[in-house]
């Protein structure tokens, strides 16, 4: 067995670090997938898991182009099941753990296109759905409950695989950094995005620069999600709007439709 080898004091393991082109050949895969909005927001805000998964319609102004974040979605162990002998888990919304975490965070312009899109999806989904748990969370089941956090790093593996890569869904974290600092941003500024309490962890752990000039935090990740993804997200906008809106105002005739028998009914059942 290999031996394990512990780093010297002070000293912090670098994070994994796509290529620019393996995050141009998975952009290409994410965008189309069911998730996008939830990998996209990942990458421009530089979100850990639960923080994404447990983001509120309430707390982002998408006028104001702001999102502010408070908990974090996670699953915790419960007592064990006499029956199967094994812990009974749950999901959980917690607090985030330092004051640092709990931040206000601008959105990119193109960020703030994929959530209206996927807010009228959502408002499609719901109106379908017999029962939506939390009409607040913006990424959630079909039936409007918090995702699973093992089920969603299992869709990000299959996106990974569809673009044949091998990233994990943290180092879109990592990713972010090395993005905006590749746009011109300082260190300080990656800082505030990650919310590390300590600049020497920003520098140590997450900032690597990617293959790519340094240009010249929210406009300038807009113009780096844009330039990784091409045409293809506008594209993918433009070409979703018309149906979505033919959708919705179908769904929308259908449940008037509802309530005009519904109040005929009573009307001639007094």
């Amino acid at each position: 067995m290999a031996a394990l080898v512990r780093l010297p004091a002070g000293q912090r393991k670098k994070a994994t670090q796509p290529t620019e082109a393996e995050l141009e050949k998975v952009f290409a895969a994410m965008i189309e997938d069911k998730r996008a909005a939830l990998w996209l927001t990942m990458l421009a805000l530089g979100e850990r898991r639960g923080e994404a998964l447990a983001m509120r319609w309430s707390l982002t102004d998408l006028e104001a182009g702001s999102t502010k974040l408070r908990k974090q979605i996670r699953r915790i162990r419960g007592a064990v099941d006499p029956e199967t002998g094994r812990r009974r888990g749950r999901l959980v919304e917690k607090d985030l753990k330092t004051d640092a975490s709990k931040a206000t965070l601008g959105l990119p312009a193109a960020l703030v296109e994929v959530l209206r899109r996927h807010k009228r999806e959502q408002a499609v989904e719901r109106m379908a759905a017999k029962v939506w748990a939390d009409p607040d969370l913006i990424f959630t089941t079909s039936v409007g409950t918090a995702l699973e956090p093992r089920n969603v790093n299992r869709d990000w593996d299959a996106v990974c695989a569809r673009a044949g890569v091998k990233i994990r869904l943290h180092d879109l974290r990592h990713a972010a950094a090395s993005l905006a600092f590749a746009a011109g941003a300082d260190l300080k500024e990656v800082q505030a995005m990650l919310r590390h309490t300590r600049m020497s962890t920003t520098s140590d752990i997450y900032v690597e620069v990617l293959d790519s000039v340094r240009r010249g935090t929210t406009d300038r990740m807009d113009a780096v999600l844009r330039r990784i993804s091409g045409d293809e997200l506008h594209a993918t906008l433009q070409m979703n709007s018309d149906d979505l809106g033919n959708r919705l105002e179908m769904k929308e005739t259908a449940c008037s439709e509802a309530v005009s028998r519904l109040r005929a009914r009573r009307d001639s059942n007094p």
